[in-house]
Order: structure tokens, then sequence, then C-alpha cells
């Protein structure tokens, strides 16, 4: 964990962090995408950041992501906010589970075919050739199933 400490000429992110070996923040390679306004307001609030090493090594930090801020809900929780000047996104990569995530609709496009996920709830598939597989029971629910 760390935290965004300035935005170099290019726009890039400099972190520092606990244990930084270094007098001075580091520039650091961005693994989501952080727009500019959200990188200044991070330095400005000293907004926590995900970070990575690559091999192990602290001066070739990865900023994963910046950390939203937690704000109670009046009911003894927490919710948490968007990142100011975002669109709200995200994206987790632990090798085991990933979120995309969209306000209105995603769309996964390769060649001919694509997978469309709407906020109504309505899923389109398309493509050449539609295959479905199951080793157990495959079902098929809906108000109402309409083949050919």
């Amino acid at each position: 964990m760390g935290w965004v400490a300035a935005v170099d000429a290019d726009g890039g992110p400099l972190v520092d962090f606990e244990g930084n070996p270094f007098d001075r923040p580091i520039p650091a390679q961005c693994g989501t995408l952080v727009d500019g306004t959200a990188l200044e307001d991070a330095v400005q609030g000293r907004q926590g950041a995900l970070l990575l090493f690559e091999e192990g090594n602290p001066s070739r930090p990865v900023l994963v992501t910046l950390l939203r801020p937690r704000v109670s809900t009046g009911r003894g929780g927490t919710r948490k906010e968007p990142l100011a000047g975002t669109t709200p996104r995200e994206a987790r990569v632990d090798g085991r589970h990933v979120v995309i995530e969209a306000r209105d609709e995603l769309e996964l496009r390769c060649g001919d075919a694509s997978i469309l996920l709407r906020r109504n709830g309505r899923i389109v598939l398309e493509g050449f050739q539609v295959d479905s597989r199951s080793r157990g029971l495959q079902r098929i629910k809906g108000g109402k199933v309409e083949i050919n």
C-alpha cells in the first residue's frame, strides 16, 4: 500500500510508500486507467493506492488502483465513494477474479462475435456460430422461451 505523492510532467504518477528506500517519490507504471484529474485529486487528498513491485524491486512500482475512501452510510455501515474525476469503473485482477463494470452497456467484441450486457438486464450474444456446453445439467429458464 502507498499513495500518489505527485504527478510528473508527462502526467504519470509518482508514488511513495512506507519503507521507501529512496529519498523521493518514484515514477510508477499504471496497471489501470486513471485520468489526470483523479491523479491530481489523489495527490491533494493523499489518497491510498494499491502498489505492486515488478520482481519485488521497490524501484519499479506499478500503481494497480487508487483506493476509494469509505464513507459512513448513516446506518452504522460504510460504502465506497467513486473516485472524483473518474468514470465509475472497477478492475480487480488477482488471477482468480476479474470484475469489469459499466454504467449502461458493456460490450466485448472479437471479429464477428460479440457479447453485449445492458443495464436493464438484457444480454445479447452474437456470432456466426454459438456453442453452449455443459458437463452437467443445462437449464434454460425464462418467462417465455423461443427456439427458431
